[in-house]
């Protein structure tokens, strides 16, 4: 018998990079390893990949990639600790793949508010536009939306990431230049497929021009009442939750 314990590893390498890591062995490319290392949340595997110094520019800073960046995989996953092993070698923040906006994008897309948080701290512009001439402002109303058909607790999530970008300085009138009519965030925010009315109030609390129209002359009001009609016309019950955002908006209606 022996009191010698065997050496245990605090931070274990995940099985499926091994490969990838052992000397000679050229299973993938290194951002092939570094996407994965992210996917599973591996932090020893992707900060010895990045020790090994392998071409960093164009692994962590690849130009007009469909693939998402490196930097982008981590945001989404809303993991501060891998974005900081990112940056550290030479990842930039305003690098972006061909079709996300970046890596805030990315974080806005799942509602990773601490993620927001993260890039804004280390110089993500708030005032960016992706591929659609979205605002990262109506990125995060419009997701709110969509994550929220799979469940209406994921709101909570966006409003925190809009009240975040808000307060940062973003500018609660830019409206989208190419898709969405040119709406302003109330307007997507009332027009959303899954509407939000803790979010359209959040939006009318920080002082949004209600009464604004989109390219199409549409104000908030008539969107959501557009919306509500035509539920109502196809048979279907519009819910309570459009109700509820067209009744908000009616408070703000000329007196007659």
């Amino acid at each position: 018998m022996t009191d010698e314990q065997p050496e245990i590893s605090a931070s274990p390498i995940h099985p499926l990079l091994a490969a990838v890591l052992s000397k000679g062995t050229q299973v993938h490319t290194d951002a092939d390893a570094i996407n994965e290392a992210l996917v599973l949340d591996d932090l020893e595997s992707l900060r010895q990949i990045l020790e090994r110094g392998a071409e960093k520019e164009n692994v962590l800073n690849p130009t007009d990639s469909v693939l998402w960046t490196p930097l982008e995989v981590a945001a989404r996953r809303g993991n501060r600790e891998a974005m900081q092993l990112l940056l550290a070698p030479g990842a930039v923040v305003s690098c972006h793949s061909r079709y996300c906006g970046g890596p805030l994008f990315a974080a806005i897309e799942d509602g990773q508010e601490e993620a927001v948080d993260f890039l804004l701290e280390h110089g993500a512009d708030m005032h960016a536009r992706d591929e659609s001439g979205w605002t990262t402002l109506i990125s995060a109303i419009w997701w709110s939306g969509e994550a929220r058909h799979m469940d209406r607790f994921a709101g909570a999530a966006y409003r925190a990431v809009v009240q975040k970008l808000i307060a940062a300085g973003t500018d609660i009138e830019a409206r989208a230049e190419v898709a969405l009519s040119q709406r302003s965030p109330l307007q997507v925010a009332v027009s959303n497929s899954c509407p939000d009315p803790e979010m359209v109030k959040l939006l009318i609390a920080h002082g949004v021009d209600v009464h604004a129209s989109d390219a199409q002359g549409w104000t908030a009001y008539r969107l959501a009442q557009r919306h509500v009609e035509a539920l109502i016309e196809k048979g279907y019950e519009p819910g309570l939750e459009r109700v509820e955002v067209l009744r908000i908006l009616e408070a703000y209606l000329p007196k007659p």
